[in-house]
């Protein structure tokens, strides 16, 4: 609350005078304050909302309840035009929650004084009008669309009977969402894995592999390179991000910003390469043992993009990475004496790391 005060602070103002006039002839506001959801939730809470809601009475704390038919806009302070209804603006912090029925009506064109220019006037949209009610057939039918329970709707939007005439989908709509499901004109896993991804929705452990007998599903991470099904819930990363070297990492087919990120790891693992052979040759201490690992990360990358590229794979299958062995708990035990460094490599998942000359190879190729 104390960072959104401080961003809306009409005392901090700039004034402006112009020569010539008298008098200050404006403010001008350097508005620093950015409103996320997050503060929004807690603003509406603060101000609307209270205490322990929903568990208590409409009214408490000198706070109204605000019904959901008014709540349903909210807009930043000035959106609006300050003449454009007979009741009083109330600016909240920069945030006008519950904006007035009657000024809404105004602003989306329901006034006949053509001396009031409606919201879709002043941005070049003359004819175009919709009453409020329109917003709320809108945001059910968005409910709808994204697959939402009709009970969980009539929730939500606060009715007691159902509501399903708000559901303005089209036939083309629902056939198509009957025909996702069907058997036999259902898309395959690996279309819906790759619509997921795209659309930024949560990936289930489900979506990804089959789940083992006694595993439970959940919702998996998404790192910068692609899915990571290591279970977050029981310890943090062992790798310490080092996705490359871990085999619970999982690439997608199809995911065009995931195969960029992957190029743009060859091009700094490439460099950093370079600086470690660079390194090697004048018998810096270390150099060696960098260049072999940014070696097998390279290697791993460069196979992962021509995997990726490869048009014979299927959008939405997924490419596993294979794992070096090597934990920060591993990394500790071998420096405490308590495991050799022979035995975490004969037991690393995959079977054989790339030599150096394999790696200087992939370069002469990648440099072509």
């Amino acid at each position: 609350m104390a960072e959104i005060r401080g961003g809306w602070d009409t005392s901090s103002g700039k004034r402006i005078t112009v020569k010539g006039q008298r008098g200050v002839q404006g403010i001008e506001f350097d508005d620093r304050c950015v409103i996320t959801l997050r503060k929004l939730n807690v603003l509406l809470r603060e101000k609307y909302l209270p205490k322990d809601f929903p568990y208590t009475t409409p009214y408490t704390e000198g706070k109204a309840r605000v019904k959901y038919r008014d709540a349903l806009f909210t807009m930043r302070t000035g959106a609006l035009a300050a003449g454009s209804g007979g009741t009083a603006v109330t600016h909240g912090f920069g945030v006008e929650i519950a904006a007035n029925p009657i000024r809404m009506s105004v602003q989306l064109g329901s006034s006949n004084d053509p001396a009031r220019k409606s919201l879709f006037e002043r941005h070049g949209y003359p004819g175009v009008k919709v009453n409020t009610h329109a917003f709320r057939h809108e945001l059910n039918t968005r409910m709808y669309q994204a697959g939402l329970s009709q009970l969980l709707i009539d929730s939500f939007s606060g009715r007691t009977t159902m509501g399903s005439v708000y559901n303005h989908e089209t036939i083309e709509e629902r056939t198509q969402g009957v025909a996702d499901y069907h058997p036999k004109t259902k898309h395959s896993t690996a279309a819906q894995r790759l619509n997921k991804v795209k659309t930024n929705q949560p990936l289930s452990l489900v979506d990804v592999r089959e789940l083992s007998e006694g595993e439970q599903d959940r919702i998996i991470h998404q790192t910068h390179l692609g899915v990571c099904v290591h279970n977050f819930a029981s310890e943090p990363c062992p790798k310490m991000g080092a996705c490359l070297d871990c085999g619970l990492l999982g690439c997608v087919k199809g995911d065009d910003v995931k195969l960029g990120n992957l190029r743009e790891e060859r091009d700094d693992l490439k460099l950093r390469l370079d600086k470690a052979l660079d390194a090697q040759s004048r018998g810096v201490f270390g150099a060696s043992e960098s260049a072999k690992k940014l070696g097998e990360k390279l290697y791993k990358c460069e196979a992962f993009i021509q995997t990726l590229e490869n048009p014979e794979l299927e959008n939405g299958a997924i490419v596993w990475n294979a794992d070096n062995g090597w934990t920060l708990t591993k990394n500790a035990a071998a420096m405490s004496g308590l495991i050799e460094v022979k035995v975490i490599e004969e037991n690393q998942a995959q079977e054989a790391l790339p030599s150096l000359d394999d790696v200087l190879a992939l370069l002469d190729e990648i440099e072509g």
